[in-house]
């Protein structure tokens, strides 16, 4: 039996190209995957309307600026999941007077983040950051900024 399951897969491969309309079946998993999509829309279909989509440096700078307007210039600031340190920094350009301070293990996640793509492991660095240890401080225009390893 396992000869004719072998040549059915090859017969299907050959299908693919020899119809240039042929439309392989979907999964149930994918059809469950456009149909949670499909809901999603529907279900923000009318916000998008009025909604402004933005990048995620302009997500970022939006997010500093009103941090910084609501400031009474005696806070802390905590990013908390540095990774690799690509919004800290951007955060430390637009501080001038406050101090930042990064958390992370850099070991990734330990579960699945249930409901999104984001999976257990995501976010480990592998022992590969370039960063010390201990504690890092690095100071960006006279602005410091600690990460600190746990």
């Amino acid at each position: 039996m396992p000869i004719f399951q072998l040549i059915r897969k090859v017969l299907n491969i050959f299908k693919k190209y020899a119809y240039p309309d042929y439309i392989a079946t979907k999964s149930v998993y994918q059809l469950y995957v456009e149909d949670q999509n499909y809901k999603c829309f529907l279900h923000f279909k009318e916000l998008l309307k009025t909604s402004l989509l933005l990048s995620t440096e302009k997500i970022r700078e939006h997010a500093i600026n009103q941090a910084i307007k609501n400031d009474d210039q005696s806070n802390y600031y905590l990013e908390f999941g540095v990774y690799s340190g690509t919004s800290i920094k951007f955060f430390s350009k637009y501080l001038s007077k406050n101090e930042i301070y990064g958390f992370d293990s850099f070991e990734g996640l330990k579960e699945h983040w249930y409901g999104t793509t984001v999976t257990k492991g995501t976010f480990d660095l592998k022992k590969k950051y370039h960063l010390c240890q201990k504690m890092l401080y690095l100071s960006v225009a006279g602005f410091k900024i600690h990460c600190q390893f746990f």
